[in-house]
């Protein structure tokens, strides 16, 4: 059993594998300067977590990528992930979705604007037109009910170069005026 002194000051007895203790004490006003560290920033060379990471890496990441292949949805965690470079429309209705993407690289959306409901139905046209697919048949037959289940997924990334290209033609067509 080992004593340590915790952050209050406190002491308390800890056991920890091997018999090795922390002693976590710091000087006045560092606690002020304390800032999360990023994944990037982090070892874990061994113990209980450790093992953990070698599990993980070893057997559950292979075996959830070949689940994923094997059942076709690897495509929607690279979709959710912001992997994709453009606009997609996800049909979510079980509302997974929000718990899956990635804020960092994606915006999620409903498509409630009208070139984004053309735009959708077009799209599930030709497919049912290419496809015969009964599912897009069963929400084009109910299309007002299964619109609410689609979302707009749009990389961060690509919105900023849309915006930035929309600049450029608000800036050329007021040049444009000037020269008129």
């Amino acid at each position: 059993m080992t004593r340590a002194r915790s952050v209050d000051g406190s002491s308390r007895s800890t056991r920890q594998p091997g018999g090795v203790a922390a002693v976590v004490r710091p000087g006045e006003g560092e606690l002020g300067r304390l800032r999360p560290l990023g994944a990037a920033q982090v070892r874990i060379t061994g113990g209980f977590w450790g093992e953990r990471q070698a599990t993980n890496r070893t057997r559950t990441i292979p075996h959830g990528f070949d689940r994923l292949q094997a059942t076709g949805t690897l495509g929607n965690l690279r979709l959710a992930a912001g992997m994709s470079g453009s606009i997609a429309y996800v049909y979510d209705d079980q509302g997974a979705l929000p718990r899956l993407y990635n804020p960092e690289m994606v915006t999620l959306e409903k498509p409630d604007k009208p070139e984004d409901v053309s735009t959708l139905r077009r799209m599930l046209e030709n497919h049912v037109k290419f496809t015969d697919s009964p599912v897009a048949k069963a929400i084009l037959a109910d299309w007002d009910k299964e619109l609410q289940y689609f979302v707009k997924v749009m990389p961060n990334d690509y919105r900023r170069v849309l915006e930035h290209q929309a600049e450029i033609e608000r800036k050329a067509a007021e040049l444009a005026e000037r020269k008129a």
